[in-house]
């Protein structure tokens, strides 16, 4: 039975989607979403904070969320390199300047601010170089470059890195 329009039950969009022989993955979702409601043949749940809860791009075009934050970075290098060596998308609040320089030796880092004023700074072969971030900007740290942030003003950045290897060292 419909409730509205664009709403179906869950029975549903299951009879349609065994017709269609949906892929195990759907069935997998279908399981976790069982007995909630779907809106556009779509499981209705709620958004995620990207602050928090990062997401990891496999290489097989999965994107599981991974809880962040300190616990996150508290893991070994080689834990970090096991469970998610491709890339990792993340949000970051940025009110002060980052304490290590970093360097991703397996891929180019991009970085995307979405307020705030910060500098990434690049060591390069002769001297430093760096690249004005602002509002709505981004800018590519390519592979095996060394690099950190200056704020200018606070704000939060958006991170999207191949992070296997990466490396720090104090600022």
């Amino acid at each position: 039975e419909r409730k509205a329009k664009d709403t179906y039950c869950l029975r549903d969009v299951v009879s349609r989607t065994e017709r269609r022989l949906y892929s195990d993955a759907f069935r997998a979702f279908r399981h976790e979403c069982s007995g909630k409601e779907l809106s556009m043949g779509v499981p209705t749940q709620s958004g995620f904070d990207l602050f928090g809860t990062y997401v990891h791009l496999g290489a097989t075009g999965e994107a599981p969320a991974v809880e962040g934050g300190d616990e996150f970075w508290r893991l070994p290098a080689t834990e970090l390199d096991r469970k998610f060596g491709g890339w990792l998308v993340s949000a970051y609040h940025m009110t002060g300047d980052t304490r290590a320089w970093e360097t991703h030796p397996s891929g180019d880092e991009l970085l995307y601010l979405l307020s705030g004023a910060i500098d990434v700074v690049l060591e390069m072969d002769d001297g430093q170089r760096t690249i004005e971030l602002r509002a709505g900007s981004a800018c590519v740290v390519p592979r095996g470059r060394w690099h950190r942030q200056i704020v200018r003003s606070p704000g939060d950045i958006l991170s999207m890195t191949f992070g296997k290897g990466t490396q720090h060292r104090p600022a």
